[in-house]
C-alpha cells in the first residue's frame, strides 16, 4: 500500500516539512498496524475511502495516487479527505500520536458515505 502514493513534501528544512515527517510516520505505522489487525479498518476499506475501488486495477492507477497535506486550523480539527478524482489523500501535518492518527483515519472512513450511499 505504501508503494503506491507519492508524496508530496513541502520544501526541505521548513517548519511544514518536519510536520508532514510525523504525519508520514504515523502513516507508516498505521499500515502496518492494518496488516497487523491491530486496528479496525481493512486495507479493503482504505482503497475504496481513497480510490474509490476496492482492489488496485491490474494496470495500476493513473495518474499515481498521491498524498498531500493540509494545515489544522486553531480550534477546529479537520480530518483526512481524498479526492478519487485526482486520486490525492489529503493528511493533517503535525500528527503526534498513534491515537490521534488512527482515530482521525477511523472518523474518516467510517463515516464517509461512499459511492452511492448518500
Amino acid at each position: 500500500m505504501k508503494s503506491l502514493f507519492t508524496i508530496k513534501w513541502s520544501p526541505v528544512g521548513s517548519n511544514r516539512k518536519d510536520k508532514e515527517e510525523d504525519t508520514i510516520f504515523w502513516w507508516d505505522w498505521w499500515l502496518l498496524a492494518i496488516q497487523d489487525g491491530r486496528v479496525d479498518i481493512s486495507f479493503e476499506q482504505l482503497l475504496i475511502f481513497v480510490f474509490g475501488a476496492d482492489a488496485v486495477p491490474p494496470l495500476g492507477f493513473t495518474p499515481n495516487p498521491s498524498i498531500e497535506f493540509y494545515d489544522q486550523e486553531p480550534g477546529e480539527r479537520r480530518v483526512p479527505y481524498s479526492s478519487t478524482c485526482s486520486i490525492t489523500l489529503f493528511l493533517p501535518r503535525g500528527v503526534e500520536s498513534d491515537g490521534d492518527f488512527t482515530e482521525l483515519m477511523e472518523m474518516s472512513i467510517k463515516c464517509s458515505h461512499g459511492f452511492g450511499k448518500v
